[in-house]
């Protein structure tokens, strides 16, 4: 690499680098992986089962508290007050579950998350603390009260094993949790041009910038939105340009076929809210692109005939920008694209046929089914439309290529779909600071208040 070009001889020119992919992980490796994923995926199974029980505890007291199964008895309405409980309940356990979701597939990988909290000098440690609390102290205390012929033996080490491996978890959602709020803060102190890290920001600047980050949510909830999707035919190569709020038409290989806004009911509600109370919304003059995670991660799958999978297309994120291959050398083949666009409807029909023989099994009642179908119809509509979309695309992108004069398509031409989200109105400073006070005090301060009030001590501390 210390040879200038001109200096070269001809046999190095010619010499080709070879890059090969080496596994280094063994058979034992992957068992002690697996050891370790499988019992954190039990944990995440545990801490379903409380997150479920403490939903249907919450439901009884509901039931309880207005009066439900009392022959004669009055019904108290201040019972319902108790499912204020349940928006923070619901988005606590949603939480936890994907910490335990992330929690399985860290210990698959090494533990690499909870490694990070020590910089370079946290492998060791880690490795040691995962060991301990997986399998050390564990096999340990179980060899133990084995050689005492103790006949509980197992009770007490599958309580320690569940009370270490959930000290572990703790930590590794510290650890999210303390780079998420960092990073957070960080973007806050760039925003407001406070240059730097957390730690060279002035400690009397970090009320502001939380101050900031809470202001920045409110707007981002309740922002009324558009959507531009544009259906994209290109040729020879992949346009992924994500830098610019306005799609580029100057390049002679790119053609677009289909353009179309949707615009939700609640965004025109905020552009009437923006003329009638100015103090609530306000009408924005020029729409800003609003980023997405998949603009930051810059990554966009491709679809090929050897890429492509029944399960795999199906189960693809709908919000990616997804590139197919319509022609070339790795066109994806029809037969590929119609099982694509008829596994949807098929899944989605072996959905309700499922979910309707249960409720049916249950005894639920005609009415009570017909409504559970109907709603997912209409959570089923958006992807309907995006398939139909997509499948319209494709058969565009032919079209187009069979109408084209005579000419030699030795390169692959692809078609993708861009969206593209705008905010079209944003909410003033003073009605997401009236939001959060009430969400605060109705969703917080008051449930909590009346578990105090009722000297329910745990629940409240569980709150």
């Amino acid at each position: 690499t210390n040879i200038k070009d001109g200096e070269r001889s001809d046999n190095d020119k010619q010499k080709d680098i070879v890059v090969r992919t080496v596994q280094s992980d063994t058979i034992g490796l992957r068992l002690i992986r697996s050891i370790y994923a499988l019992v954190a995926f039990i944990l995440a199974g545990f801490l379903l089962i409380s997150c479920l029980q403490l939903i249907l505890h919450l439901f009884l007291n509901v039931a309880s508290g207005i009066g439900l199964g009392e022959k004669g008895g009055q019904v108290n309405m201040t019972g319902l007050l108790a499912l204020l409980r349940l928006p923070l309940y619901l988005q606590a356990m949603t939480y936890i579950m994907i910490f335990a979701g992330a929690f399985v597939q860290d210990m698959w990988f090494g533990s690499p998350v909870l490694k990070s909290m020590w910089n370079n000098r946290g492998t060791v440690i880690t490795d040691w603390i995962v060991f301990t609390a997986f399998l050390g102290v564990p096999l340990l205390e179980g060899s133990i009260r084995l050689f005492l012929k103790l006949e509980d033996w197992w009770t007490y080490t599958l309580l320690t094993w569940i009370g270490l491996v959930f000290a572990v978890f703790i930590a590794f959602v510290i650890s999210v949790i303390y780079y998420e709020v960092v990073a957070c803060i960080c973007a806050c102190a760039k925003d407001n041009d406070t240059h730097g890290s957390l730690d060279e920001t002035k400690i009397n600047l970090l009320g502001q910038l939380l101050l900031r980050a809470l202001l920045c949510n409110q707007i981002a909830r309740f922002s009324g939105t558009t959507k531009d999707h544009v259906i994209v035919h290109e040729e020879n190569q992949i346009s992924t340009d994500k830098n610019c709020n306005e799609i580029r038409t100057d390049d002679d290989n790119v053609h677009y076929m289909q353009r179309r806004s949707i615009t939700s009911l609640y965004s025109h509600f905020t552009q009437l809210l923006s003329n009638i109370l100015p103090i609530l919304f306000t009408k924005l003059e020029q729409k800003e692109q609003i980023r997405t995670i998949h603009d930051i991660f810059d990554i966009t799958p491709i679809i090929t005939s050897y890429t492509w999978g029944l399960e795999k297309v199906y189960c693809r994120d709908r919000n990616a920008q997804t590139v197919a291959v319509v022609n070339g050398p790795a066109s994806t083949r029809p037969s590929q694209v119609l099982s694509s666009f008829i596994f949807v409807p098929l899944s989605f029909i072996l959905k309700v046929l499922a979910c309707g023989g249960l409720l049916v099994w249950f005894d639920l009642g005609l009415l009570f089914v017909s409504v559970v179908v109907i709603l997912m119809l209409a959570c089923y509509y958006p992807s309907a439309r995006n398939t139909v979309a997509q499948f319209s695309a494709f058969k565009l992108s032919k079209d187009f290529i069979k109408n084209k004069s005579k000419e030699s398509h030795e390169n692959n031409q692809v078609t993708y779909e861009v969206i593209k989200t705008f905010r079209i109105t944003r909410p003033t400073d003073s009605f997401c600071w009236l939001h959060l006070t009430l969400e605060v005090f109705f969703l917080f301060a008051f449930p909590f208040g009346m578990l105090i009030y009722n000297q329910a001590e745990v629940p409240a501390i569980l709150f």
